[in-house]
């Protein structure tokens, strides 16, 4: 025995050392590798500039050798410089010439390790003014710069400790993993060869539905096929210069879109982008369709094909779509609460609740609070996907036994669980994502009206049954152009759908369908009424592939009836999404020509004007863009960046600062407010002299009427 514990305490006293050994050696290692390099963030605003040069010393003094060149980022705000060697001090060299340029924030990063740097601690020491403007820090480098310069103190003791720190955690972490699998390999690599329990349920069940890699690659062919102008363009719309120019993907956390943040932080950290986006979106519906159709019992064939085809082509989608934002988190979403309505449909009706059951639908709830974390709307696509697969469960049924009433309940019952339960999750994730990234939720507020269906209910529903006939019948007035075939599609479907066996049967169909209707409207009754924009009512693409799904399953004439129409309605969506891209593009075609105008009437006016010197511009009032093809309310298709919010100057700069034209920069709104009157005399856009350089500033007049900020000049009294 006291040989067995010798020999006991010797092993372990030699994977002790062993382990404290590699340990050293690895956190040695790993601080001398590019891993553990800190980096230095400089976040600016109105750069003048592409480049930066940054120099670092230790223990002596600075050079050429030991400095750094960097570009600023595709977000066209950053700096970043990698910090081979330091000391307290760092030695910015911001520009080579003269210049004006707004500090936004200083940052030493390390993996996930942050260390923010006082402003305070960085000042000029050559040829820069620092000051305050606009509640921002602004450097200004005067007329006849050469060498402008900026001293960065930084505590190196903090960071060689945190470096030290993460090297070591690191090292612990890779040590454990070596040990254990020295040790372990043999069992671990039996163990990850065999498929476990829930693998081999899970083979079991897409083996069982007859999910195949081929139905995958048809339908997104189709998706692809359809949708091939979006997919191979790149259309910039109103809100994208919002998003190209985003660092921060927390924003959509005010939008209570945890989901989106995480797509946009992990997925797509730039998604204004062509291609990529479209791309994702359209396997996410891929993916959805195929589960939807095990959702509804239905199997892969050229009916359920056709169907698709309405399905993908919904013109609903291109409202969704006009974001390059919003696609990938859309798809995701509309992916997730198709397979909460398939895990929830596939539940045992028969078995009382276990641990496996009890799983599943928290799995299905997760899914659920996942998709209205990428689109709170998406909610109303579940519960209509859902009462779809109730009423295809239950349509065909010839009795009215206890039995099939029973089973008709727990699956209501179930879908209602879920429901509330991915509710809960995700308010709960929320005020999880609310309490690390705290955010003004004034968007989501504004849309609440409750106290208007409490006071005026019956107006409410009159507002929202008005709504309801618009998008259901295909109106002029919702899309911007009109297919009646939509309204036919559904009245059919309707009718083969209420014609059950028997009264009970009919009138449960009938609540069922009124149902489904109402759901996409369910918000419209908590904003009072409000017209909400189309891009939230998505799960209308659903209800529009249900409808010809009902009547294709009919036989005979019936079938052939079915056929002819969707393809009437195919043809009509198509012939739509190309009348959308017409008008989108020639948007973005006029707005590329303003732009491109407006800038070389600005070098015009201005014999010395220097490309690489910030250009200071007040814009007066809005150029209107008026397409013949269509313009719905709710979408910005033929929307111009020069007409938008009544005329928003710092949209239009910076737009125009996206597609290149960087040195422009918006004076602030009440220097532009006492400039008013010089915009009295004078002409619109494109006449000679509405491009006027004044005292230093660009003015430009593009319309009699003022936007709102110079509108404000008569509030003031000036």
């Amino acid at each position: 025995m006291h040989i067995g514990f010798w020999t006991k305490t010797k092993s372990i006293l030699k994977w002790a050392i062993l382990g404290c050994t590699l340990t050293l050696a690895l956190t040695w290692a790993l601080l001398k590798t590019p891993i553990l390099t800190p980096t230095l963030k400089i976040e600016t605003l109105n750069f003048p500039g592409e480049t930066s040069q940054l120099f670092y010393k230790k223990l002596s003094s600075y050079s050429e050798q030991n400095s750094a060149f960097a570009k600023l980022d595709s977000s066209r705000t950053t700096f970043q410089f990698r910090l081979p060697l330091y000391d307290d001090e760092l030695r910015w060299d911001p520009l080579e010439k003269a210049g004006t340029f707004y500090l936004k924030s200083v940052s030493i990063n390390l993996l996930a390790y942050r260390k923010s740097v006082s402003l305070d601690d960085v000042n000029p020491t050559f040829e820069l003014q620092k000051g305050i403007r606009n509640n921002r820090t602004v450097f200004v480098a005067p007329p006849g710069s050469i060498d402008p310069q900026i001293r960065i103190r930084i505590d190196s003791e903090a960071l060689d400790i945190a470096r030290i720190s993460v090297a070591f955690v690191l090292a612990v972490l890779i040590t454990l993993a070596t040990l254990i699998w020295v040790n372990w390999h043999t069992a671990i690599l039996a163990f990850a060869e065999k498929d476990t329990l829930w693998i081999k349920q899970l083979k079991n069940a897409l083996h069982k539905d007859q999910f195949s890699a081929s139905e995958f690659i048809i339908l997104f062919g189709i998706g692809i096929a359809l949708n091939l102008i979006p997919v191979t363009s790149f259309f910039l719309s109103v809100d994208d210069e919002v998003g190209a120019y985003r660092t921060d993907p927390s924003a959509w956390i005010s939008d209570g879109r945890w989901t989106a943040f995480l797509v946009e932080k992990f997925i797509f950290p730039l998604p204004v982008l062509p291609f990529a986006p479209n791309l994702f979106f359209y396997a996410c519906l891929a993916i959805s369709y195929m589960v939807i159709l095990r959702a509804h019992n239905l199997k892969f064939n050229w009916a359920t094909a056709l169907a698709y085809c309405v399905f993908v082509a919904h013109p609903i989608w291109w409202f969704i779509g006009e974001f390059y934002s919003n696609l990938p988190s859309a798809g995701l979403g509309v992916m997730c609460l198709s397979i909460a309505v398939y895990i929830t449909t596939r539940l045992n009706l028969s078995n009382q609740f276990n641990r496996t059951k009890i799983l599943l639908m928290i799995i299905a709830s997760l899914c659920l609070a996942l998709a209205v974390g990428a689109y709170q709307s998406l909610i109303m696509f579940y519960m209509v996907i859902g009462i779809g697969s109730v009423i295809f469960a239950f349509k065909d049924k010839t009795t009215e036994q206890t039995a099939l009433l029973e089973s008709a309940f727990k699956r209501v019952s179930y879908l209602i669980a879920v429901f509330l339960a991915g509710l809960a999750l995700y308010f709960l994730l929320n005020k999880i994502a609310k309490h690390f990234y705290p955010a003004n939720y004034g968007y989501l507020d504004s849309f609440l009206r409750i106290d208007a269906l409490i006071t005026d209910p019956l107006l409410i529903f009159s507002l929202t049954f008005e709504e309801m006939f618009k998008i259901y019948t295909g109106s002029e007035r919702a899309y911007g152009v009109a297919f009646f075939s939509s309204a036919v599609a559904l009245g059919f479907s309707i009718l083969f759908l209420v014609t059950q066996k028997t009264w009970v049967a009919c009138l449960r169909m009938t609540l069922f369908i009124c149902a489904l209707l109402i759901s996409p409207f369910l918000l419209h009754f908590v904003t009072g009424g409000a017209y909400l924009p189309l891009r939230s009512m998505l799960a209308i693409s659903f209800i529009s592939w249900m409808s010809v799904m009902v009547i294709l399953q009919n036989k005979g004439a019936l079938r052939i009836f079915g056929v002819a129409l969707t393809s009437i309605l195919i043809f009509q969506m198509i012939t739509i999404n190309g009348q959308y891209a017409a008008s989108t593009i020639l948007a973005t075609t006029h707005d590329r020509l303003t732009a491109q105008a407006i800038y070389s009437r600005i070098a015009e006016v201005n014999p010395n004007f220097d490309r690489d010197t910030l250009a200071s511009i007040d814009i007066y009032g809005k150029l209107s863009f008026v397409s013949r093809y269509p313009s719905p309310s709710s979408s910005t298709m033929s929307a111009s960046f020069f007409d938008w919010d009544d005329g928003n100057a710092n949209r239009m700069i910076r737009y125009m600062q996206l597609i290149g034209f960087q040195n422009l920069s918006v004076i602030h709104p009440t220097q532009r407010i006492e400039l008013t009157p010089k915009f009295k005399d004078m002409p619109i856009w494109p006449a000679p002299g509405s491009v006027r350089l004044e005292d230093g500033v660009y003015l430009i007049k593009l319309s009699e009427t003022p936007d709102p900020t110079h509108a404000q000049y008569k509030q003031t009294g000036l």
